[in-house]
């Protein structure tokens, strides 16, 4: 990933920080729940990437009633939307 920054391939450092991520949740099939309350804060700290982290957030079996929870206050349209549909199923 450092090599592909180096070379300039993708102007767009989000292009960046989103492969970090997504690097990090596939190397970890069970994230801890208390990581989860920090990846939403550092989503929402980041405009560009933010309904794509929190949608792979939630979309993760471990993703815990609270982040669920206040996902669904928060938000609006598909990230309110998921988090309703997987309290749902956490309710079955």
């Amino acid at each position: 990933m450092a090599q592909e920054f180096l070379k300039g391939e993708n102007p767009d450092p989000a292009y960046y920080r989103y492969s970090v991520f997504r690097r990090f949740m596939d190397r970890y099939p069970h994230v801890p729940e208390l990581h989860f309350a920090a990846f939403l804060q550092l989503a929402e700290q980041d405009p560009p990437l933010k309904e794509m982290i929190i949608g792979d957030l939630l979309e993760r079996p471990e993703c815990p009633q609270e982040v669920l929870q206040k996902v669904a206050r928060k938000y609006t349209g598909e990230l309110q939307q998921k988090a309703e549909a997987r309290l749902q199923q956490l309710q079955l």
